[in-house]
């Protein structure tokens, strides 16, 4: 399976470092060189900004430069004779990643993406599936991903899946993991996505070890997050709905909301 890293020209290091890696690991990615925002002509600035719903503040030149990129590796993996194919962020770890990378037969036949990233927010997660030779020798499970699960540092895409993001891509431009792992949950024509669990990849400003690089984000320093409405605040001031989620999941499904870990790091052990 062909595995790509997104990195920018004025990013060497990151590449270099990843490459490093990976060697070591058992696999060699492939460099697609990514869309620098800044380098975006105004105009082609504001056409994308115009397509953005309002729900969420104008994206940076940055983010709309993350965006494009995957949306150009997109199109190339469409293109392709590959089913599948891994897209990496430069700046991500990995632990125990190759089993998963010679075969896609652990993958679900009715999957258009597979998550395999951790990130620090809880996941709505389906009921496990069967387990394969592949995810055993990873040592990780797959589930159904049923809501909203930010970042696109690492996840299994198939063609159908890329086709999917493509049209979606077209009449909706939002932050690239808002667009992957929420608005194409959702619709007539949602992706199917699953997530591995533990998971085999993370973002490095998310390590809990001596191995984080402590790289800069090209992203948070031009972010503006909205504020939050004064109803909303009331309202998470009157109930604590993180904890009130996986009671009302628990009662209403078989769906449970639960911390992905990383599967490298030792001191994250709760999961609920």
């Amino acid at each position: 399976m062909d595995v790509f890293v997104i990195n920018l020209d004025r990013s060497p290091d990151r590449w270099q470092d990843l490459r490093r890696r990976a060697s070591a690991a058992g696999f060699h990615p492939i460099r697609f060189r990514a869309t620098d925002g800044h380098a975006l002509p105004p105009a082609e600035i504001a056409r994308l900004r115009a397509l953005q719903s309002g729900r969420y503040p104008a994206l940076a030149a940055a983010e709309l430069g993350c965006l494009l990129s995957h949306r150009a590796l997109w199109q190339a993996h469409l293109t392709s004779a590959r089913d599948w194919a891994l897209i990496l962020e430069d700046d991500a770890h990995f632990a125990g990643l190759a089993p998963l990378l010679t075969d896609s037969d652990w993958i679900p036949a009715d999957a258009d993406i597979v998550k395999c990233e951790a990130f620090p927010e809880k996941a709505r997660l389906g009921p496990t599936c069967e387990t394969t030779c592949a995810t055993t020798r990873a040592g990780v499970t797959l589930a159904r991903l049923k809501g909203r699960y930010h970042g696109t540092a690492g996840y299994f895409l198939s063609r159908r899946g890329a086709a999917k993001l493509l049209a979606l891509s077209q009449t909706r431009i939002e932050a690239v993991d808002r667009l992957v792992f929420d608005l194409a949950l959702r619709g007539r024509d949602r992706c199917r996505i699953y997530q591995t669990n533990p998971a085999p990849v993370i973002q490095d400003m998310f390590l809990r070890s001596a191995e984080r690089r402590g790289f800069a984000s090209t992203l948070e320093s031009e972010r503006t997050p909205k504020p939050a409405s004064r109803r909303w605040q009331r309202l998470r001031r009157s109930l604590d709905l993180r904890r009130l989620a996986p009671i009302l999941c628990r009662l209403t499904s078989r769906d449970r909301i639960k911390r992905v870990r990383y599967r490298a790091d030792p001191t994250e052990t709760r999961n609920t």
